[in-house]
């Protein structure tokens, strides 16, 4: 009777679509153990490719996975079931404390709900889900080329360049566990040639992007093909292979460009900073040298590997000033063939900055209000010249336009400048033909004129006479004169006065007379009187 409801109870399932149902499922088909009193549980185990699956987990399988139920039991097990999606698969009455039994699940891709049934004395209901993955991993192609959604890339592209970046998202249900990238380039030179190059990209982890140098078809080829495959594996051992080709159709030369000049003055040269660069790549960069039939070629670099070829190459490089001046011819040429000559004219005074030299020994102060500013400027091209000059606070006292519009590469300056006060400071502008203004500046002060010495004031002469005792001359009549002597210093001392006096005081004859007749006075008055007293004498003398 137990087997007839249990037989009754099976028809009545679900859905066998959708793995939108499982949850449904998955509650309505709990886990449940029915027991009758005095018996214990049976055990269950369910395996998926011999990797066992715990109740109530998931499992990620490829296509068509081996499915495997054991079950252990103290009572004999009435029947088994298994359903899949809610559906009736398989149905057992083994009639035993034991049972085993293996079968290949035929499953769409996807997930699938798998629940184990075992009734008896204690029912028993084991349930697990199992996701098919049966389809290798697509990649949505986003660089060289873009594909929409999972569409497989068509055979063949042509791009215009030789260095690319496959690049991509990987769509897969489990994960892509490695990619294979090799890289096949064909051509005829000299004999049909091969180049490989292989790449492998473990645990991606959801996209991928791997850089590819390409080989071009040059002009002097017969053909040069890249054939690109592309191999991915996921976790559930499903593969997918792209195939493609991929070639290169570029008709531009190179382009060079001069991006600084700075002039070298120790070698009058100038120093050329020189980009080139290629969609392909460069294969030969250099100067041409001479004209007509008398040319030559000065390499600066040199590549044949496609491998190894730069498609951005910087240099510098000094040119003397005589051919720089006159013009010089840069040549290039790509890995397809395509070729380039530019000219350029690199004249040396175009890059040398004007040089300012003032003249510091005729730069000088002229007065309380003008200055002479004297000097040279040469080197380079320059169009505008000005001559300023400040006050120490920074006050315009005079400007003067040397030269104005006109470019030269020499010019001297002699000019006279109005100024306020001393010191002042004259600057000196210096305009060059790209714009870029110059400038020297330099303090002129002013040194006052020595002051004459002022005269020195008359100085007496006065004879300081010392008489020595021990020291006397004796005269006709007897008598003992002393002698006036003096000491040496102090005769030097007054001779030193006389001199003093004579060298600061001159006389005209006039005043000379003059003074010649004032000194006689005093002995002509001394003498009258001298005269008169002894005439009152003689006078007395008679009359008595």
């Amino acid at each position: 009777m137990t087997a007839v409801l249990l037989l009754l109870a099976l028809g009545c399932t679900g859905s066998a679509n959708a793995v939108s149902s499982l949850a449904e499922n998955e509650s309505t088909i709990a886990n449940n153990t029915t027991q009758s009193s005095g018996f214990s549980e049976p055990r269950i185990s369910v395996s998926v490719n011999n990797r066992e699956v715990q109740n109530g987990t998931r499992i990620m399988t490829g296509e068509d996975p081996d499915l495997s139920v054991n079950i252990r039991s103290t009572s004999p097990i009435e029947s088994v079931i298994i359903r899949i999606d809610g559906q009736t698969r398989y149905l057992y009455s083994p009639n035993s404390t034991n049972f085993s039994a293996t079968n290949a699940l035929e499953l769409r891709d996807g997930g699938h709900r798998v629940t184990v049934i075992s009734t008896g004395n204690i029912t028993t209901v084991y349930s697990v889900t199992i996701i098919e993955d049966a389809i290798a991993p697509r990649i949505r192609f986003e660089e060289p080329f873009v594909t929409r959604g999972a569409e497989p890339p068509n055979q063949n592209y042509t791009i215009n360049t030789s260095k690319i970046a496959l690049r991509g998202q990987l769509i897969d249900r489990s994960s892509v566990q490695q990619i294979i990238i090799e890289h096949r380039y064909e051509y005829t030179f000299s004999g049909r040639q091969t180049d490989r190059s292989r790449y492998v990209i473990e645990d991606p982890n959801g996209s991928f992007a791997q850089q590819l140098t390409l080989g071009p078809n040059r002009k002097k080829q017969t053909n040069g093909t890249n054939f690109v495959s592309i191999d991915l594996v996921d976790a559930n051992d499903n593969r997918r292979t792209y195939d493609f080709i991929l070639n290169i159709s570029d008709r531009r030369p190179p382009n060079i460009e001069i991006l600084e000049v700075t002039p070298v003055y120790e070698q009058s040269a100038v120093a050329a900073e020189i980009r080139v660069t290629d969609n392909v790549g460069i294969s030969l960069f250099g100067q041409r040298l001479g004209s007509g039939n008398n040319t030559g070629f000065q390499s600066y670099y040199s590549e044949n590997d496609i491998y190894q070829q730069r498609r951005e190459y910087e240099t510098t490089i000094e040119f003397p000033a005589s051919i720089a001046g006159n013009g010089i011819k840069l040549w290039a040429t790509d890995l397809v063939g395509n070729n380039v000559t530019t000219n350029y004219s690199l004249a040396y005074e175009n890059f040398v900055e004007p040089k300012i030299t003032i003249n510091t020994k005729t730069t000088q102060a002229l007065g309380e209000q003008r200055a002479r500013v004297v000097g040279t400027i040469d080197q380079g091209l320059f169009s505008q010249v000005e001559i300023e000059a400040r006050s120490n606070d920074g006050t315009l006292s005079d400007i003067i336009a040397v030269q104005s519009g006109e470019e030269s590469n020499t010019i001297q300056f002699n000019e006279t400048v109005q100024v306020n006060s001393y010191p002042t400071s004259v600057l000196i502008r210096a305009r060059d033909i790209t714009g870029t203004e110059h400038s020297k500046k330099y303090q002129i002060t002013r040194t006052d004129p020595p002051k004459s010495p002022e005269p020195t004031p008359d100085v007496p002469t006065r004879t300081v006479s010392t008489t020595t005792p021990s020291e006397s001359t004796t005269t006709k009549n007897g008598y003992r004169t002393p002698v006036s002597t003096s000491t040496p210093q102090e005769t030097a001392t007054a001779r030193g006065s006389i001199e003093t006096t004579h060298t600061t005081k001159r006389f005209s004859p006039v005043e000379s007379v003059l003074g010649y007749v004032v000194s006689l006075l005093p002995y002509t008055l001394s003498s009258a009187i001298f005269t008169i007293l002894l005439y009152i004498i003689a006078r007395r003398s008679l009359t008595s």
